[in-house]
């Protein structure tokens, strides 16, 4: 397998775009370009025109492939589009013969008339374009999504003629795309699992072969060519009415996948706000992702004869050399801008209204590695409270905020968590003095970690290392320098499971409430381990009424560790309309059950919230019915969140059409399955979709408030991702203050009654008699919230 090392230098030899002075940008942004030039810095406006220039070149034709020569095999390319031209040529000369050899529909099928060349061209310009998507075993590429921009390519080189029966430029790329595996073997199509108790496949979908890495790429890396880059300047601001922003030539939508502009005062400030926060490399901590040859996202080595041995013996090759890849392109990413003074990252919004960065490889919201490699570009001095901070971030940061007491789990108060570093203060110093050699800030068991497994205490590692690893640095440079030291890092206090606290805030649910820290406790709830605790005991009280078959599910489960870790999943997506099936597939992926096991128990699980957070599931049933309605009429779901962002869903009723090819004999023919969009509402999809996104647009509001709050007391340095707020460890007090006061300015008007009237407005009167009556609301006190140290901790 290759090394990290291998698929840098690989990466590194695309070739440069150069400029010689700057060009014309789009009209949008002209004006900050003209002020970033009065204030010195054309050189950098110059720089960053030619890195978006880079990132936005397309590579779709051999002969464009063939420029980086230096890291391909161009004879071993050519040589297999050769072979996928012969292929196609030889299907068009046997048509007659045998039909199903080229296109259905002889002259009557429009793609029959194009070229052996064209077909070809088209073929490999769809499948380079998603490259990139299908080296990724974490977002694997649907054979439907490479079918249709191939078969959009068709239908353009066809000038938009009319197919040949019911998605006929689809089942043409799909013969196409079948001679390009038969003759390349440069791609694998991978039959969709059976979803859990049903007939109902998941979607077929495309993986790049280790054929086509090491023949073609020379093992190197599969690059999707149209990468988006942290910007050398600051971003474009966005306006209510823009569009399109972010980087100065190659813009970005305001909105993903739609091209209208955000129209929200405060959802532009905080995106405004986030935009600007500069970044840079965290070179000491490049430095020791640098050393790992294989893998330095997953650091589950081990030491033999006192040496640290870099190996996973239970990951199958494919898995390692994913994970090889992932990591090369983060380290080459920061690579890049380890010289840079400061860069950053530019923004936009989901249609729910949740903030996300705008760059593919890097972000401040990516994984461990990307996120210990990252540090604020500006320091901002600790101060008297900054230290505290920092202590509870490593505490946290280890995975320490919890202890095993009596076989449960304790929360840890801030000052035992305060403790829990002072304690460690001697290891971490000699971690950030050597960490080569003081490999505790990865290894299991070191800083004796331990959690609950299987009902068992058992050592673990350092929750995410390379956090871990950069806070080490910063206690040893608090540590020499005391308070006075300028800190580059972000302090985060995370929200106890956003989704319900959103629900159980604006019903005013104690029970869900407290279970979420909305209510004071001296060491907090733990929602997980509730739930683990309510399903204990519905268990056992199902004991003496259990059937004989019920008591075969129940001697099995006696045997299993009901436990927060088996609970956590579904616990978080309930509120997002996950049910059973959703359920019986984590309880499968977590325990390894059989699927009949899972499913039983996450029927349990199910019923378990009706005993847990009964209004959560009344206000679910409220937002459901009020969609039924609307469907029933006809009519989608538009409202707007609390930040003032427009929201419509509509999610059409779809069919599932069969496809069939055959490219040579009776045992070349395959069969797919194709969804359709219909032309009415779908009443399950509405119905599905209504929770969660208008949950999602709620806690995005909050954090839109927030970061507007913070920015109006003068934080400047952000590190936001959905329900987790990071900021200067000396301004998190602060962070601490404002999440609870902007949650309670949230909540403090009736957001169901809002949202009813926002999405029934259209609404016939006629229709109206079938609305439900809004759901009854508990007696939580929103005020109390401000006295809770774990609501966001």
């Amino acid at each position: 397998m290759q090394t990290i090392s291998d698929y840098t230098q690989a990466r590194g030899k695309a070739n440069a775009v150069e400029l010689s002075g700057i060009p014309e940008v789009r009209p949008f942004a002209r004006r900050h370009v003209e002020n970033l030039q009065a204030n010195g810095g054309s050189s950098l406006v110059l720089r960053q025109l030619c890195r978006e220039a880079e990132s936005s070149r397309r590579v779709s034709s051999e002969e464009a492939l063939a420029q980086y020569a230096d890291s391909l095999n161009v004879g071993m390319l050519q040589a297999g589009l050769d072979a996928f031209r012969e292929a196609l040529a030889t299907g068009k000369k046997t048509k007659a013969k045998v039909s199903k050899l080229a296109h259905y529909g002889g002259s009557s099928n429009p793609i029959n008339a194009l070229s052996v060349d064209d077909q070809a061209g088209a073929t490999w310009d769809a499948v380079v374009s998603m490259l990139g998507r299908m080296a990724d075993s974490d977002r694997p590429l649907s054979v439907q999504t490479l079918a249709g921009a191939l078969g959009g390519r068709l239908r353009n080189l066809t000038g938009g003629a009319k197919e040949y029966g019911e998605l006929g430029y689809e089942r043409g790329a799909l013969v196409l795309l079948d001679h390009f595996i038969a003759s390349t073997g440069w791609l694998e199509e991978r039959t969709g699992e059976n979803r859990m108790m049903s007939r109902v496949q998941k979607p077929n979908t495309y993986v790049l072969t280790d054929k086509f890495s090491d023949e073609v790429l020379g093992g190197g890396l599969a690059v999707d060519f149209s990468e988006r880059r942290p910007m050398l300047v600051p971003p474009v601001p966005w306006t209510p009415t823009g569009a399109h922003g972010g980087y100065l030539h190659a813009a970005i939508q305001a909105i993903r996948g739609t091209p209208r502009p955000i129209e929200s005062q405060p959802v532009v400030d905080a995106l405004n706000a986030l935009q600007v926060t500069a970044f840079r490399v965290n070179r000491r901590v490049l430095d020791i992702a640098e050393t790992f040859k294989t893998n330095a996202e997953d650091l589950k080595g081990g030491m033999v004869l006192g040496r640290y041995v870099e190996a996973r013996h239970d990951a199958t090759e494919t898995k390692q050399r994913a994970k090889t890849i992932r990591s090369a392109l983060t380290i080459s990413a920061m690579r890049e801008l380890q010289g840079a003074e400061e860069f950053y990252f530019p923004w936009n919004l989901d249609w729910r209204g949740r903030m996300y960065p705008a760059t593919t490889i890097i972000s401040p919201q990516g994984a461990d590695l990307c996120k210990g490699c990252l540090e604020f570009a500006d320091g901002t001095p600790l101060g008297p409270e900054g230290s505290k901070w920092l202590a509870i971030h490593l505490c946290n940061l280890a995975g320490a905020d919890k202890e095993v007491i009596a076989g449960a789990y304790r929360t840890k108060t801030p000052d035992e968590r305060v403790a829990w570093t002072m304690r460690h203060s001697e290891e971490i110093l000699a971690i950030a003095a050597d960490p080569m050699n003081n490999r505790a800030w990865h290894l299991v068991g070191g800083l004796g970690l331990e959690k609950l497994k299987g009902g068992r205490c058992v050592p673990v590692a350092v929750d995410k290392p390379w956090q871990f690893l950069a806070a080490c640095f910063e206690w040893a440079a608090f540590t020499e320098q005391g308070s006075g030291f300028k800190s580059r890092l972000a302090g985060a206090l995370d929200g106890s499971c956003s989704g319900v606290q959103m629900l159980a805030g604006m019903t005013r649910d104690e029970s869900a409430g407290r279970m979420v820290n909305l209510v004071p406790a001296p060491r907090g709830d733990d929602y997980y381990a509730r739930m683990a605790e309510a399903l204990s005991k519905r268990l056992y009280n199902l004991v003496d009424s259990a059937d004989p078959q019920q008591l075969e599910h129940l001697r099995f489960w006696s045997e299993q560790t009901i436990d927060r870790d088996l609970l956590k999943a579904p616990s978080m997506t309930k509120v997002y309309s996950a049910g059973t099936y959703t359920f019986g597939e984590q309880v499968r992926d977590k325990t390894g059950a059989p699927e009949a096991e899972s499913l039983w128990l996450a029927a349990q699980i199910n019923a378990c919230f009706e005993d847990v957070a009964p209004a959560m599931l009344r206000a679910m049933a409220y937002l459901q019915d009020v969609a039924d309605v609307m469907t029933g009429a006809g009519l989608p779901l538009y409202w707007k969140t609390p930040a003032g962002l427009g929201v419509e869903q509509v999610r059409m009723s779809s069919r599932s059409v069969s496809i069939e090819t055959q490219i040579a004999g009776p045992e070349s023919r395959k069969q797919r399955r194709f969804s359709v969009a219909g032309n009415t509402l779908s009443k399950k999809d509405q119905r599905a979709g209504v929770a969660p996104n208008f949950v999602h647009g709620v806690d995005a509001a909050h954090m839109v408030r927030t970061v507007n709050d913070l920015y109006s007391r003068g934080v400047r340095n952000f590190w936001m991702i959905h329900d987790s707020f990071g900021a200067p460890f000396a301004r998190c007090q602060e962070v601490f203050d404002s999440t609870r006061q902007q949650f309670i300015k949230l909540m403090f008007p009736d957001l169901l009654r809002k949202w009813t009237e926002d999405v029934t407005e259209m609404l016939p009167e006629d229709s109206r008699r079938n609305l439900p009556d809004l759901p009854e609301y508990g007696g939580l006190d929103l005020d109390t919230v401000r006295a809770s140290a774990y609501a966001w901790f």
